[in-house]
């Protein structure tokens, strides 16, 4: 797609571009594709301006470049960048939460970090304006680059302000949408475990239709569940994904009840929200026993970091536990966590119903 009309004087892009950005954006276009557009626009200001746009990685600690048009290969050469009190001028600006214009890179000590990355590309000034949400959530950055020493003018600043605005509509419109999508895949996975339920599935197929729905509406690396063996002392592991697999923890292993954060998970019958599984490594109630500590340096070397351990409360009482795991720190969020509560109040009673069903 393209869009005519280049910025006027006034630093301001022409009413028709706008509109036609606006159709994009309403018309569900892919947000790399607006991005591209919108920076595109303001590098036809001429005059040497480049143009970059940066989004929030997951975890929200870093930036990465998600448009350069004018600067090939700019993102996987720079990589992300920090947000933080010298994180150049896109993670200063998030970090501030202000304007950050940097007029000369070589002397500004954000910089001391970034200047050598951006080097191959001659970049010496870079003004960065960060974008937020209505509700103060950080959406990204939209940046000015020269490949002088420069201050931006008032038109520069017109220019920055306007076309960031549009940038941060595309943005949280983006981010609105994948929210929505998001909460009709997380309603269709709970309307297919109560289907499980009522139309009486066996294990097999219960764990068949939880690998296949839960995959895309968690930030799993890792998911299982684990059920007691006869004596109580193991959970035994029945892997539902496991993505980029290791090896050191696979389908029927043998997980301590009294060694493990999925075994506090059952002994307790609470849930356990797990921002770092190191921070465990010496609980007793979790990995503190010898036991605990064999079954830690399998979780290490899966290459686990955080996660959710969810008892699965039957009738009965714990029948077994939901786990959901990934390879990176304070993957869950609160809401994240909330929505795995509904699932495993649910799966409970579906494995309970299935391991009825196999016993009968």
């Amino acid at each position: 797609s393209r869009v005519e009309g280049l910025p006027d004087d006034s630093g301001l892009l022409s009413a028709d571009s706008v509109l036609n950005l606006l159709k994009l954006i309403l018309g569900g276009s892919p947000l790399p594709e607006v991005l591209a557009i919108i920076a595109g626009l303001v590098e036809s200001h001429g005059d040497g301006t480049l143009c970059t746009i940066w989004l929030p990685e997951e975890g929200g600690k870093n930036l990465r470049c998600a448009a350069a048009p004018s600067l090939p290969g700019f993102s996987a050469h720079v990589g992300p960048v920090c947000i933080g009190s010298k994180g150049a001028s896109c993670g200063t600006a998030v970090y501030r939460r202000q304007p950050v214009f940097v007029t000369d890179i070589l002397k500004d000590p954000i910089w001391d970090d970034y200047r050598d990355l951006v080097s191959p590309y001659g970049i010496r000034a870079v003004w960065s304006r960060p974008l937020f949400a209505s509700d103060g959530k950080v959406l990204g950055t939209f940046a000015i680059l020269y490949r002088e020493v420069r201050k931006p003018s008032i038109n520069d600043l017109e220019l920055i302000e306007n076309a960031g605005h549009i940038a941060g509509i595309a943005i949280e419109r983006h981010l609105n949408q994948e929210k929505l999508r998001q909460e009709r895949d997380r309603l269709r996975l709970l309307l297919e475990i109560t289907n499980s339920m009522t139309s009486k599935l066996d294990f097999r197929h219960l764990v068949e239709v939880l690998s296949t729905n839960l995959l895309s509406v968690t930030r799993c690396d890792f998911c299982a569940l684990l059920l007691p063996q006869a004596n109580r002392k193991h959970l035994q592991t029945t892997v539902l994904y496991n993505s980029q697999a290791r090896g050191s923890i696979s389908n029927g292993a043998m997980v301590p009840v009294d060694g493990s954060a999925c075994g506090k998970a059952f002994r307790t019958g609470k849930n356990q929200h797990i921002h770092r599984l190191e921070d465990l490594r010496n609980d007793p109630e979790s990995f503190g026993s010898r036991d605990g500590q064999r079954f830690f340096e399998k979780v290490m070397a899966e290459g686990l970091k955080s996660g959710c351990e969810l008892p699965l409360i039957g009738r009965n009482g714990v029948v077994g536990v939901l786990s959901a795991l990934s390879r990176s720190d304070e993957a869950f969020t609160k809401d994240d966590f909330a929505f795995l509560e509904q699932v495993a109040r649910q799966v409970a009673i579906a494995v309970e119903n299935a391991l009825e069903i196999g016993r009968a």
